[in-house]
């Protein structure tokens, strides 16, 4: 799934998810990178995974990683936790450390919830490609198509 980093503070993905499989002690799995042509001409990115109430209250911040070289890195986050709660997981790109936004092109690779066991429970690029896309700009949200449009696999 493909990200960039936002203007003047907007969220990049957001996606709404139930965990009452988090009992099953349920984690996040992605791998962060950028794409090779940012690689040298961004100052970075900040992948951010943070989990939400119904409401948008921010219940716990799961990730803050900075990424400004080439490859991928795998993240696994725990989500026992929210057993039995309806969350919104977010997950979102910012700016590297001289908040340029420029070149941040960033990818999350296969980003899904997974069993204890290590079954897929939710794969986030499936649910991603049937969502509607847009931004957050001022506090104002605005919709701009389908995830479909806006991956070209990942």
């Amino acid at each position: 799934m493909r990200s960039h980093s936002p203007w003047r503070w907007a969220i990049s993905a957001v996606t709404m998810v139930v965990l009452p499989m988090a009992a099953l002690g349920a984690r996040f799995e992605t791998k962060l990178g950028m794409l090779d042509p940012a690689v040298g001409q961004s100052d970075g990115v900040v992948f951010h995974v943070r989990v939400l109430d119904g409401q948008g209250n921010e219940l716990a911040a799961l990730l803050e990683k900075p990424v400004a070289e080439d490859g991928f890195r795998v993240v696994k986050r725990d989500l026992t936790r929210f057993a039995g709660q309806e969350v919104v997981l977010q997950l979102e790109v910012g700016p590297g450390d001289k908040d340029n936004v420029s070149w941040d092109w960033a990818v999350w690779q296969r980003p899904v919830i997974r069993s204890g066991e290590g079954m897929v429970l939710l794969d986030l690029l499936q649910a991603f490609e049937g969502a509607e896309v847009g931004y957050i700009l001022d506090g104002e949200a605005t919709v701009v198509g389908r995830g479909t449009q806006y991956n070209s696999g990942g």
